[in-house]
């Protein structure tokens, strides 16, 4: 697994989890305004690049969902219809949040 693959598997696994949502959060979005607050900016800005380069790929090669292996337990299809265009939106919040 890659460095950026490896950083999107603790990203995913440890923050949209089967529990993601036991502490209080509410939506996804929720997720990723506790997560910018709690992080060094340098490592959100580093994962919003992550999260760019593997919507880049995952366009390129046809895929539209997240691999098993990130760990990612949340479902934004219904929402967003393709886990990858919901990785985008998780990118754009984040960088939003940062600039709040």
């Amino acid at each position: 697994m890659s460095t950026r693959d490896e950083r999107l598997r603790q990203f995913f696994g440890g923050y949209f989890n089967q529990d993601w949502d036991i502490e209080g959060a509410t939506s996804w979005h929720d997720v990723i305004v506790e997560f910018v607050r709690h992080v060094p900016k340098t490592h959100a800005l580093l994962l919003i690049e992550d999260l760019r380069s593997w919507v880049a790929e995952a366009t390129a090669k046809g895929t539209s969902n997240l691999p098993a292996a990130f760990n990612c337990e949340y479902d934004p299809r219904p929402d967003f219809g393709t886990e990858r265009q919901w990785a985008g939106e998780v990118a754009e919040a984040m960088e939003r949040q940062l600039s709040n």
